[in-house]
């Protein structure tokens, strides 16, 4: 039990977080190469989140196959924690009158966030869907590898 523990969270932060700190790298090579502007924003954070979810898909696939399956079953467990509490905190501490669906889509999912609370779509949103893209990474790896197996045992049973 113990060591599943341990693999979840080291999965977790694996598949949220580093998957998000490589794709924040990423995002600054290529601001070096071409010139940084704003709307590299748009294909590495919100609302796509292109550039973490590929990674985290790629991760999935290559490391999250070898973990047990209940490893990326609560692989996106802390990022879910993280992204709830954070988003109940600011229903809570936003003030009234303030149109709260536009405040929360523009600060966790849409384009249009002001320059500290674009880094919820960075630190909140980013990791929970490159966890998400992990899980189904590994899942796709596994069933990959399972496949072949059961046609070479039942090629097997066949003479």
């Amino acid at each position: 039990m113990k060591v599943r523990v341990l693999q979840i969270l080291g999965h977790s932060v694996l598949a949220g977080y580093v998957t998000v700190a490589l794709a924040g790298l990423l995002e600054l090579l290529v601001g070096l190469v071409i010139g940084s502007d704003r709307s590299l924003d748009f294909y590495f954070w919100g609302p796509t989140f292109v550039a973490p979810g590929l990674i985290a898909l790629t991760a999935g696939l290559l490391v999250g196959r070898r973990s047990p399956r209940v490893v990326s079953w609560f692989v996106f467990l802390i990022p879910l924690i993280f992204s709830t509490w954070e988003i109940v905190t600011w229903i809570r501490l936003e003030p009234h009158g303030i149109a709260m669906g536009k405040l929360l889509k523009d600060n966790f999912l849409g384009a249009e966030c002001g320059a500290s609370e674009c880094l919820e779509e960075v630190l909140i949103t980013a990791p929970l869907i490159a966890s998400i893209a992990y899980a189904i990474g590994a899942e796709i790896a596994r069933l990959s590898v399972a496949r072949p197996r059961a046609a070479r045992h039942s090629a097997g049973n066949a003479y």
